[in-house]
């Protein structure tokens, strides 16, 4: 969960450079930023899935872990959604970087990516934190 979690806050960290960016026209660093935020979606996907398969968690047997999968299979729907979001945003950004059309494809795809932080942060509470307070 720890790495899962750094992996968002760098997503969450890089979405935040490229709204700057953004606003201020820069297109390297929006580009950057760019990249950065689809790698560290993609590594978020990768761990957390690869420990949902490694976990000893069967859906079929138990409540918990069926509300487990689909609290995960949420955030992973999300976070594939920002990552193609985003990388229309870092397509628009190479072909033409001075369309003002693409500064919003960038602003929208960032609010999607902020979204899919904040939604592996509230499982993190639900499926990690919470069990262990209770």
């Amino acid at each position: 969960a720890l790495a899962a979690t750094v992996a968002v806050l760098t997503a969450a960290a890089a979405t935040r450079s490229l709204t700057r960016a953004v606003d201020r026209r820069a297109d390297a660093p929006r580009r950057s930023s760019l990249a950065i935020a689809i790698l560290a979606h993609a590594i978020f996907l990768t761990i957390s899935i690869w420990s949902w398969i490694s976990s000893p968690l069967d859906p079929s047997q138990s409540a918990y872990a069926s509300g487990v999968l689909g609290l995960l299979g949420f955030g992973w729907l999300v976070t594939i959604g920002a990552a193609i979001m985003l990388a229309l945003a870092l397509l628009w950004a190479v072909r033409s970087p001075s369309d003002p059309r693409g500064h919003g494809v960038a602003l929208n795809a960032s609010l999607v990516s902020y979204y899919a932080a904040v939604n592996w942060l509230v499982v993190l509470a639900t499926v990690y934190l919470w069990p262990r307070v209770v």
